[in-house]
């Protein structure tokens, strides 16, 4: 990340090559979908979960996660069968079918920082 955006770097040619992504959604995290090694997932603090299909080159906001409009993602995971998401207020979500779905995981609504 630089700044509010997020900094793509590509090998080609014998150059590296850096473009800025996400401008002005100030990402927070990144994640590579193991399964789908051209998929990542990019968090941001109030702006939203966004996903890419091609590396980094396009993107587009993920609306199935909505847990509140002000939730700023904090951590991201990718296993090969799941996906999770870390927010402030701290919770976790999981999604087990590449962000179509996701499920609210309670466990850490008992710290003080949840807000619960």
């Amino acid at each position: 990340m630089i700044g509010d955006a997020l900094a793509i770097f590509e090998h080609s040619a014998g150059k590296w090559h850096a473009a800025e992504e996400l401008q002005g959604k100030d990402p927070q995290v990144v994640a590579v979908d193991p399964s789908r090694p051209t998929r990542m997932y990019c968090g941001t603090f109030g702006k939203g979960l966004w996903v890419s299909d091609d590396l980094g080159e396009n993107w587009k906001n993920n609306k199935n996660f909505a847990p509140t409009p002000s939730a700023g993602i904090t951590s991201l995971g990718a296993s090969p069968k799941s996906i999770y998401v870390g927010t402030e207020p701290s919770k976790i979500y999981r999604s087990n079918d590449g962000g179509e779905t996701w499920n609210h995981m309670s466990e850490l609504e008992h710290l003080p920082s949840s807000n619960s």
